[in-house]
């Protein structure tokens, strides 16, 4: 006898729906855990050790290396369309340090992190404006004015050099950004050698500007904040409870532990949150039961740059893999991906180019377009060359099997009778009524 398979996902809090069971008949039940759909919103959005966000990136050298840089405006952007076209899901923004500095210190960073994007996120652009008046250095300011610059034909900002001096260029900077968003806003230009929250208020029109040109309209924009899609409890700042990388040492300087986590949860999830400690307790303790699926967001910070990130398929960063790009010249280059598993190319040309990973590529697999990749056998697992995989219908695959040939799960309900995919993060039970 066929046994039916049931999946069902469990609540934050390992609770399950009920649903029925058919005496005369075995029934295999299917537990998946919680999954939650994340945007990282990282250090380089920011300014040092600083807690407003900023609309461009950190520009770095062609040969420098470093972990993936997205423009702020490019990560709300990314919210703010999925929020758009997930309504059933609210935001939660969680901020996080890494582990240099004092506890205090960083849970207050953390704090002040997390409300600078919501309020700019949830439209609070008030609130924003009076946060960043109260939290900005003059590197903020001279990094969002040198961003006009050059994202705006119409404005003539660039204050020179991000070096803290508010000097004659920068004022002068400033004072012409103010005369141009006058002119545009319609409203009578102010003068002054300090920054006020109008000049915030106004940042945060170009902003919105940029953000809605990445969306292509400024329809989720307005919708989303009308819509007010957040949690009860819309922010938290948790500071250096929570590090992803080297999470067991202390003092230790990360920009990827430097982070402000944007976090969509389903209607089912959204009532377990209700303040920081439900935070804590069912999204970031170890025991927590949730898995974790990180958004892809935005471009490249350099139009001519390949960026691609090399993971498993529970999001662990696979670190040191030979990478080749082979541009239409013929041009072979080579690189190797870094502690985040990005491997990282400049200077690419805008024509086609092959990319390819030697050395996780199977030694008998013959390229062909669109095939899967097996992963290599691993020390446990042995495969003779040139043996084609065979596969039992009618039982689901092993762990190994699912690993070696790179099965994605389902994460939808399997339907009476089906059986469903088994993936690493469900827990299994059998059942027989």
């Amino acid at each position: 006898m066929t046994a039916r398979t049931i999946k069902v996902r469990a609540r934050l809090d390992g609770s399950l729906d009920s649903f029925p069971l058919d005496t005369g008949a075995e029934t295999r039940i299917v537990v998946q855990r919680p999954k939650l759909h994340i945007l990282e919103v990282a250090r380089f959005s920011f300014f040092g050790d600083r807690e407003i966000l900023l609309p461009d990136v950190e520009r770095l050298a062609p040969d420098e290396p470093g972990p993936d840089r997205v423009p702020g405006v490019e990560v709300a952007a990314a919210a703010l369309l999925f929020l758009h076209e997930h309504q059933d899901k609210k935001l939660l923004v969680v901020g996080h340090t890494d582990t240099v500095g004092s506890k205090k210190d960083n849970k207050t960073l953390s704090e002040d992190r997390a409300k600078n994007v919501w309020f700019y996120l949830s439209g609070d652009i008030d609130g924003w404006a009076s946060h960043s008046q109260k939290h900005h250095t003059v590197e903020d300011v001279q990094s969002i004015l040198r961003w006009l610059a050059a994202a705006f034909s119409e404005m003539d900002c660039d204050p020179g050099p991000v070096d803290g001096d508010l000097g004659p260029k920068t004022r002068a900077a400033l004072q012409n950004f103010r005369d141009v968003f006058a002119e545009r806003a319609g409203v009578e230009p102010w003068t002054g050698q300090k920054l006020r929250e109008d000049d915030w208020r106004a940042f945060a029109h170009y902003y919105d500007d940029a953000v809605a040109a990445r969306l292509g309209t400024a329809s989720p924009l307005v919708d989303i904040r009308e819509r007010a899609p957040f949690c009860t409890s819309a922010w938290a700042g948790l500071g250096e409870k929570y590090p992803t990388e080297n999470p067991t040492r202390d003092d230790f300087d990360s920009e990827r532990n430097r982070r402000v986590d944007l976090v969509f949860l389903d209607p089912e999830e959204q009532r377990f949150i209700t303040d920081e400690a439900s935070v804590e307790e069912y999204l970031y303790a170890p025991d927590a039961l949730v898995r974790r699926e990180w958004l892809p967001i935005g471009f490249p910070a350099r139009s001519d740059e390949l960026a691609v990130r090399v993971e498993t398929d529970d999001g662990k960063p696979i670190t040191g893999v030979e990478c080749t790009l082979t541009l239409p010249g013929g041009e072979v280059r080579v690189a190797r991906s870094d502690a985040r598993g990005v491997v990282r190319f400049f200077g690419v040309p805008p024509e086609a180019a092959e990319f390819r990973m030697p050395s996780i590529e199977a030694s008998d697999w013959d390229a062909i377009e669109d095939a899967v990749r097996p992963w290599p056998a691993s020390a446990e697992q042995t495969v003779d060359p040139g043996d084609e995989p065979e596969f039992d219908e009618d039982r689901p695959l092993t762990p190994a099997e699912r690993s070696a040939f790179d099965v994605d799960d389902d994460d939808d309900y399997a339907d009476d009778g089906e059986l469903g995919d088994e993936g690493e993060d469900d827990l299994d039970d059998d059942a027989n009524a």
